[in-house]
């Protein structure tokens, strides 16, 4: 009977592995199948007599071929391919907004602004004036279109998010199923193969939402973590991802602004964020960096630019005189809704989200826009109880911080260091409530700028063309000195009102030194008091001469006047250049130096060193860098990807050529077996005969 047991086996187990080697085959194109393999063990040997005689051969066990290393390799590698892709694909949406030529937002600005070149050639012109309201539209609602088209990008990428979480959800319920399955199904000589390709499969396709780390325990089931060590499935139980502003109540250290994606795992009620930095892969990061890093970005340098354009601009408008000869220091070119920083009585957007609702306001004020960053902020009050309070500004588009105290006895300003401005921009808190430790604001300068921006002016000849300003030479025989342009370049009212006059500058030329002397005159009468600065200005053909005039009237009233002045030729010795205020009866219809004034403004350092009417350069480069950066990061990634899962196919997956070689070794080995049981049979047979 052994021979027979012997014969039997040998077909069984034969056969086995070609049922084995069949499996394979089937399933050469099912993604996720890892190939299997049979394993044979002879059975333990029987002693008759002196010697051992073996009793045939067993199938030990179906094992599939999988490597935790290469497969691991290729889950995380296709997550960070995952990330990378869906952020280089949004960020092409965003690069399609700021084109370069005729039809991008710098010809835009290019042309609100040299629209201003007909006004100052034809001052009392109402069709050049029309021309530069037209153009000034066309760059605000360029503004406006494309912080609406950012807006739309913000809303679908939000929506992509919670679709990203439904499916996150789901699949880490279908593990958790599994591995209910896996652990009733499991023994300690047999495992579920299929069961645990489903396993990874799903777990691969978990990868490519979100990146995690995955333990087996020694009961065969998966325990699945993201954002580093939070449990997503445990056991036979999943957890759900959610949007931190979904949950009630949501994470303490969720993001301040309702702009930001912050994402939590909900644990049974009990919310546990996620901190970006953590999410590391899949397209669930890739949408949060997009939103959180670089659709802010985008929005806030488009913000800068409407800032600081808008800003520049009304200062100087508020300068001149309309057609009619009269200042408009509250009709300003340029109109910016909503919360508002304020700069000589001109309003622009600005918002301050506090972190509890008791906190006091903050307010801000622009102090200087060429100093603009294109960055949110955050303020932390450090010691409330300190005197003074001292806190920290960061500034959030590089991390950086600055520290502050309040000076509590000027009206709670921000003091960093020695000065009372970061950026361009002045801040102070409310006098009450009081201040606590711990209180957060955010900051937001830029968001709603492009947004809101509009023009204030209807009608053409409420257009500022003129200087506030009049220049009278006074030439000496046979001087070349000639006046290119004239106006005021800068009005800052310290204190009191609106003076009722203004002082004169003169500017005497001094042929041995080769500079103009200042002076103003008349001299006040006291109490009153004038200086001005510098006292002397080197000549140079061409190029502006600027000087301040402080004024203390002496009843309350402090300002400063800034002159700007080009002159050309060659001056003679005591040749004397004289601006003064307009006079009652003096005609300044065909006076065009704030127009000109307004040009000059083409060529003002304003972002970051990049002149005025360079300013969408700044932007367009920048966008055009992050997306050739993504488009590198994308292409690099995929590559990783494609090759980490090739190396993994090739040891796990089913070559059709192997599989036929096998399928003729079993085959074969079938077939001696059957043989070697006929002739068993026959050799049995031959003996009951001979007995029988």
């Amino acid at each position: 009977m052994s021979s027979l047991n012997i014969a039997t086996r040998a077909l069984t187990t034969n056969l086995s592995a070609l049922q084995v080697v069949g499996n394979n085959i089937a399933n050469v194109n099912t993604e996720g199948y890892s190939r299997q393999v049979v394993s044979f063990n002879s059975v333990a040997g029987q002693r008759l007599g002196g010697s051992y005689f073996g009793k045939g051969v067993e199938l030990e066990s179906v094992t599939r071929i999988y490597d935790q290393l290469l497969a691991r390799e290729a889950q995380l590698t296709q997550s960070v391919a995952s990330s990378e892709a869906v952020l280089y694909q949004r960020l092409q949406q965003v690069e399609d907004l700021f084109p370069m030529g005729e039809s991008g937002l710098g010809a835009a600005l290019n042309d609100a602004l040299n629209a201003w070149v007909d006004v100052s050639s034809s001052p009392t012109d109402l069709t050049a004036r029309t021309v530069v309201l037209s153009r000034t539209e066309d760059f605000t609602q360029q503004l406006n279109s494309i912080t609406k088209t950012l807006d739309e990008l913000w809303v679908s990428a939000r929506q992509q998010v919670d679709a990203t979480m439904t499916s996150i959800n789901e699949l880490a319920k279908q593990i958790a199923a599994l591995n209910v399955r896996i652990v009733e199904g499991q023994s300690a000589t047999a495992v579920p193969n299929e069961l645990l390709d489903q396993r990874d499969q799903l777990l691969r396709q978990l990868n490519t939402h979100i990146q995690t780390t995955a333990v087996v325990s020694d009961s065969g089931a998966m325990t699945v973590f993201v954002g580093g060590s939070l449990p997503l499935v445990l056991g036979g139980e999943a957890f759900k991802l959610a949007r931190s502003d979904t949950l009630d109540p949501p994470p303490t250290d969720a993001p301040l602004d309702p702009k930001q994606i912050g994402i939590a795992l909900d644990r049974d009620g009990q919310p546990y964020s996620i901190s970006q930095d953590l999410l590391r892969g899949g397209e669930l990061n890739g949408l949060v960096r997009f939103i959180n890093n670089e659709l802010n970005d985008a929005t806030n340098l488009l913000g800068r630019m409407a800032l600081g354009t808008a800003v520049q601009m009304n200062e100087q408008h508020a300068l001149g005189l309309n057609l009619n000869g009269d200042m408009q220091p509250d009709n300003p070119l340029f109109s910016l809704a909503g919360g508002y920083l304020s700069m000589d009585g001109i309003d622009v957007s600005f918002s301050a989200i506090p972190s509890r609702t008791s906190a006091p306001a903050l307010t801000a004020t622009v102090e200087d826009p060429s100093a603009f960053i294109a960055s949110n902020y955050e303020v932390r009050i450090t010691d409330a109880a300190a005197v003074p309070p001292t806190g920290s500004m960061v500034r959030l588009s590089d991390g950086k911080a600055f520290a502050f105290t309040v000076d509590t006895a000027n009206n709670n300003q921000l003091v960093f260091g020695s000065g009372t401005s970061l950026d361009g921009l002045g801040f102070s808190l409310a006098a009450s409530p009081a201040l606590a430790s711990g209180d957060r604001y955010l900051i937001k300068p830029f968001a709603d700028a492009s947004r809101n921006i509009g023009v204030a002016i209807s009608r053409p000849e409420q257009l500022a063309a003129a200087s506030a300003v009049m220049v009278r030479p006074d030439l000496q025989a046979g001087s070349g000195l000639g006046v290119e342009t004239f106006s005021v370049v800068g009005f800052d009212l310290v204190s009191g009102s609106m003076p009722a006059t203004r002082p004169t500058l003169e500017l005497t030329y001094d042929d041995t030194t080769g500079q103009f002397n200042l002076a103003t005159t008349p001299t006040p009468i006291a109490p009153a008091t004038a200086t001005v600065s510098p006292s002397t200005l080197t000549y140079s053909p061409g190029q502006p001469l600027t000087a301040k005039i402080s004024i203390n009237d002496g009843a309350g009233n402090v300002y400063t006047i800034d002159y700007s002045v080009t002159l050309r030729g060659a001056p003679a010795d005591g040749d004397t250049i004289t601006m003064l205020p307009p006079g009652p009866g003096d005609d300044m219809r065909q006076n065009a130096g704030n127009a000109q004034a307004m040009l000059t403004l083409r060529d003002v350092p304003t972002f970051e060193g990049i002149a005025l009417s360079d300013g969408y350069v700044s932007v367009f480069s920048e966008v055009a860098a992050r997306v050739q950066a993504a488009k590198f990061a994308a292409e690099f990634s995929e590559t990783k990807a494609v090759s980490a899962e090739t190396a993994r196919a090739n040891v796990a997956g089913v070559n059709l050529d192997e599989e036929a070689a096998r399928m003729l070794q079993y085959q074969q080995s079938y077939q001696a077996a059957a043989k070697y049981l006929q002739t068993v049979q026959g050799t049995f047979d031959t003996l009951i005969n001979s007995f029988g």
